[in-house]
């Protein structure tokens, strides 16, 4: 993941892209740095998922380094 990461961000930062083919080139910053961490560490990364039920809030995930 960590090296599929660098690549996507190499290849974007290349290449001149439109607005809405640019939003995919980042990834999120919180997965991001867990992936840099884990891999630094040598370690595994846990993706929870929270789903809320409630109409003011958003599902979203968390992530961790094992």
């Amino acid at each position: 993941m960590y090296a599929a990461i660098q690549n996507i961000d190499d290849v974007c930062n290349i290449l001149p892209l439109s607005y809405w083919a640019g939003l995919g080139c980042s990834a999120n910053p919180t997965l991001e740095d867990a992936v840099a961490q884990a891999h630094y560490q040598g370690k595994r990364i846990r993706a929870l998922f929270y789903q809320c039920k409630e109409l003011n809030s958003a599902s979203y995930y968390s992530y961790e380094v094992i």
